[in-house]
């Protein structure tokens, strides 16, 4: 195989899907990597306040393939009050998210506002109730032709902004097979990923001669995390890298690790973690600010569940 088949981009056949939620309101999911189209006219105002809607969060499996992969797109987006009226527009609530069909959220869509803060306070919520969902990154770049774009009056205005550009917000994997798109639907879905609009980031967890990826759980009660990043002059130097740590059950996060201003573009730690209790660490990392947005990463979590109650009954 000659060196420019090797590097080669491919595309991954996907869709943004209108279907509703469970309270019957339209929302959007992206689809990967299936065959058959889904369609979705919920909110195609092809016919006047007509919503109905093909599927919904709940028998949106039905049709799905064995291969394909299933995202809340934009979930807290907030929705204009027209879109609300004239679309049935909604959002993505918690028993939607829930549902065993869809694996996780794209928390980061374009920008850096309130849809992304929101996501980020709902996604470690649930992490600490003990839920495993994972987090995506895009641009909305598909309909808005590389700009913001949405109607502001229906058939008189559009409102246009320099967002949701191409390419900006990334979803970084890490497949088991280069330029195979079904090892990389199998690690999106199993949370061997990572967001981005600057540096590359991993993590994995090191433990009795195995190494384990982002999304993982593993049965132990301590080992070593590797984190690994990589920036450019481009995007800036390393200005902070903080591991997080959430218990199941408690009501907030901690910082278990933190660098601050290593002034480096590229950094290797190991860290030494343990739990006493069912617990996950992530991590989040920031770039120093050389104008524009904010430069970050972050990780999905891997979970650590220790055999503690087999070490008592034994």
């Amino acid at each position: 195989m000659d060196k420019r088949k090797r590097n080669s981009s491919f595309i991954i056949p996907s869709e943004e899907l209108s279907l509703h939620n469970l309270d019957g309101r339209n929302i959007h999911a992206l689809i990967l990597n299936n065959s058959d189209f889904l369609p979705g006219s919920g909110d195609s105002a092809e016919k006047p306040f007509n919503f109905t809607s093909e599927y919904n969060t709940q028998n949106v499996n039905e049709g799905l393939e064995k291969d394909a992969l299933c995202i809340a797109a934009h979930p807290f987006n907030p929705v204009p009050i027209l879109q609300w009226f004239f679309f049935k527009r909604g959002k993505w609530k918690l028993n939607d998210v829930l549902q065993k069909n869809i694996a996780g959220l794209q928390i980061l869509n374009g920008a850096i506002d309130t849809g992304f803060n929101e996501g980020m306070k709902f996604w470690i919520n649930i992490l600490l109730k003990g839920h495993h969902k994972y987090i995506y990154a895009g641009n909305d770049a598909h309909g808005n032709f590389n700009i913001y774009r949405q109607i502001k009056i229906p058939m008189v205005s559009l409102y246009e902004k320099k967002e949701q550009i191409f390419g900006q917000f990334r979803t970084g994997v890490y497949p088991t097979k280069k330029n195979d798109i079904s090892t990389i639907i199998k690690s999106l879905k199993n949370g061997n990923c990572f967001v981005t609009n600057a540096p590359l980031l991993n993590m994995t967890f090191h433990s009795d001669s195995s190494i384990y990826a982002m999304g993982s759980v593993v049965n132990v009660d301590n080992g070593i995390l590797n984190i690994s990043i990589i920036s450019t002059p481009e995007f800036g130097k390393i200005k902070k890298i903080v591991i997080k740590k959430g218990v199941i059950g408690e009501k907030k996060e901690i910082d278990y690790f933190s660098i601050i201003n290593p002034k480096m573009y590229g950094l290797n730690k190991s860290i030494e973690i343990y739990a006493d209790s069912k617990c996950y660490y992530r991590c989040e990392v920031e770039l120093e600010f050389l104008g524009g947005n904010k430069k970050f990463a972050l990780t999905n979590p891997i979970w650590l569940f220790p055999n503690i109650m087999e070490d008592v009954l034994n």
